[in-house]
């Protein structure tokens, strides 16, 4: 064999690997093109007759959207996670599981994406009693990687008080939330790269957050950057985005007090050649950390526009 066709031989390898390699950055857009970049959406809680009968369960949803909008939700699977000691009652009574799938279809509902967005994936919405039971009811905690796993984990109230006292103040030491929207990492944060600590002191007055006041703002540049700490001008998009979702939280409509709240900002990974979703854990009402994975800096800023 002489040089030339070993010139020859080593062409068409270097040209099939290059062909595979074009092939499979085709293959990993389509895939994310069939998740959309979640935009706006209800924040999911535990159901309340759920909570006073003590059980959680697992539900699958087929979802398809279509020009931004959740145009069909169908159940795929539904399990249901009965109490200790009761687990003939509940799962020979598939009845209850409404009480699981018919919140989840619900929040769906309020699902927004990018307007020109299509696509089909499996949602899982997962409700899990954890921990010791309570004499007054306890904020849930929620863990979101969206779009596709949303788990609530509530506390088990004493037996006495089921289903769920809904009045305060049957709460001890926070108010318990009722409803707000999910957060998000703000774009040009995301696009930067930088992340940082928001606290914030919020009163509540007949349920709605009536005042909020910085107490207090960290900022963490990407690394090489840490001259962007002086510049007042980055913080400013984490705590509008902060204060802004606040605007959305509601309490029970007799709630007053006070309380402090924490958001945290955090950058995982390093960049995608696409746009992804955030992940979210709340441990509620106190503390609220978004973690956004970002994409390379040659994409367009308006992938993930919100």
């Amino acid at each position: 064999m002489n040089i030339v066709q070993i010139t020859r031989i080593v062409i068409k390898v270097l040209f099939c690997m290059v062909c595979v390699s074009g092939f499979g950055q085709t293959d990993e857009k389509l895939v994310f093109n069939q998740y959309p970049i979640l935009l706006q959406a209800s924040l999911p809680f535990y159901p309340p007759v759920a909570h006073g009968l003590r059980f959680g369960g697992t539900i699958e949803i087929d979802v398809t959207v279509e020009d931004g909008i959740v145009k069909d939700a169908k159940v795929k699977s539904e399990i249901i996670e009965p109490p200790s000691g009761k687990e003939k009652e509940f799962q020979s009574n598939a009845k209850l599981l409404q009480f699981l799938t018919v919140p989840s279809l619900e929040n769906l509902k309020t699902w927004r994406f990018k307007k020109e967005d299509s696509g089909h994936f499996v949602v899982t919405f997962i409700y899990k009693m954890e921990g010791d039971e309570t004499l007054y009811p306890v904020n849930d905690k929620i863990e979101m990687d969206l779009p596709f796993i949303f788990k609530i984990t509530a506390r088990p109230l004493m037996p006495e008080q089921s289903p769920p006292l809904r009045v305060p103040p049957y709460y001890k030491d926070t108010p318990w939330l009722q409803r707000a929207e999910i957060p998000f990492y703000p774009l040009i944060a995301a696009n930067m790269r930088f992340g940082g600590t928001v606290e914030i002191d919020a009163i509540v007055k007949d349920g709605i957050v009536k005042k909020a006041d910085i107490t207090r703002e960290t900022m963490k540049p990407p690394i090489g950057k840490e001259e962007w700490q002086s510049n007042t001008a980055f913080m400013q998009h984490l705590t509008a985005s902060s204060l802004e979702n606040l605007k959305t939280w509601q309490f029970e409509h007799v709630t007053n007090g006070r309380f402090a709240i924490t958001f945290i900002y955090e950058i995982e990974g390093e960049e995608a050649p696409f746009s992804l979703n955030d992940k979210i854990e709340l441990d509620l009402p106190l503390t609220v950390k978004i973690t956004a994975r970002t994409f390379k800096s040659h994409e367009s800023p308006d992938i993930n526009i919100r």
